[in-house]
């Protein structure tokens, strides 16, 4: 997958600039500081809450899910756990879910199941709302697999309840049509789309607009493509009707329409946040653009009930912007910095 495995060096350098230390509750030492000695008691730190968070999604109820790549867990955190909460902050989720096999995108259907882009896993998988109740080993309904399923890095449904999914290990996104997930197996898909037919690149990202257009990014690219609704109904190679040029070494890494169809690309190796309008033809320029010291490699994003922006972030955050702090600046600071 381009997420994990392009930023691996980044990791790698991290762990090589940072020196080690070891202090009795496993934080650095302040500046000038005493550096902690060793000892032969054990220390076991506890299970970070966000360990790549790749994804952010809300369920009928308003109860906000993260998923984190790395461990492979999901957390979930109830209205009253974030309410009223402001500025950085810790806040212990009400759920957690292990054993989600790489998530990489989350995604709740009409029925309220969750639906999970396993990347570790070549799998897609649904897990209904009385698995997400209570803490433990996530346990699937519906596990749906196949050659035309490799290293999946999104999910999005379009206005039939057909199921996109982009994947990295085909190049390929395919769709399945409703009735192909009622229960686990191995279905043909009902389309087979190859985006990038002469890069040889993989889609990274995908999200419908308003009109039924399919949106599709690649990473390596910085580019975004744009298909029609008849482009759709077979599979091929189809010529896209606009190709969105970002700026060298944006990573549009997630896209997301809002409630004024304008497309927000999440740009990972750019470190922003870049919104164009509805309507956009021939090489359209972003309305505004969201830069600043906590937007750290943001992987996607995603709007709350009350019109809040949502940003999980590679440096093991997750985001929250308010509605009116958006476009009047280019470097507004987030209502909440979760870690």
């Amino acid at each position: 997958m381009i997420r994990p495995r392009s930023f691996a060096p980044l990791v790698v350098a991290l762990a090589l600039a940072v020196p080690a230390c070891v202090v009795g509750n496993g934080s650095p030492p302040s500046s000038g500081a005493p550096t902690a000695t060793r000892t032969s008691m054990s220390v076991v730190p506890a299970a970070p809450t966000f360990d790549d968070p790749i994804d952010v999604v809300f369920d009928p109820s308003g109860m906000m899910w993260v998923g984190n790549y790395r461990s492979s867990t999901l957390v979930g955190f109830r209205p009253a756990d974030l309410r009223g909460v402001s500025g950085s902050a810790t806040v212990e989720p009400s759920v957690t879910l292990t054993g989600l096999h790489g998530p990489n995108q989350l995604l709740f259907d009409e029925k309220g199941a969750l639906w999970v882009a396993s990347y570790d896993d070549d799998s897609i998988r649904a897990y209904p709302p009385s698995a997400l109740s209570s803490s433990g080993t996530a346990k699937a309904s519906i596990v749906i697999r196949g050659s035309h399923i490799a290293e999946p890095t999104d999910l999005a449904f379009d206005g039939r309840g057909s199921l996109w999914v982009a994947n990295q290990g085909t190049g390929d996104v395919v769709s399945f049509a409703a009735q192909q997930l009622e229960a686990s197996g191995r279905p043909r898909p009902r389309t087979v789309l190859h985006p990038f037919p002469n890069e040889e690149e993989p889609p990274e990202a995908l999200a419908f607009d308003g009109q039924g257009r399919l949106w599709v990014s690649d990473y390596n690219l910085d580019v975004v493509l744009r298909f029609g609704p008849g482009q759709l109904e077979r599979s091929g190679t189809p010529s896209p009707s606009l190709r969105l040029r970002l700026p060298d070494l944006s990573g549009p890494i997630g896209l997301t329409f809002d409630t004024r169809d304008r497309l927000w690309v999440a740009e990972a190796t750019g470190s922003a946040l870049a919104v164009f309008p509805s309507g956009a033809h021939g090489q359209p320029s972003p309305e505004f653009t969201v830069t600043g010291d906590a937007l750290q490699m943001p992987h996607t994003i995603v709007f709350g009930r009350d019109a809040s922006v949502w940003v999980p972030c590679y440096d093991n955050t997750v985001l929250r912007y308010g509605a009116a702090d958006l476009g009047g600046t280019q470097h507004p600071k987030p209502t909440l910095i979760l870690s």
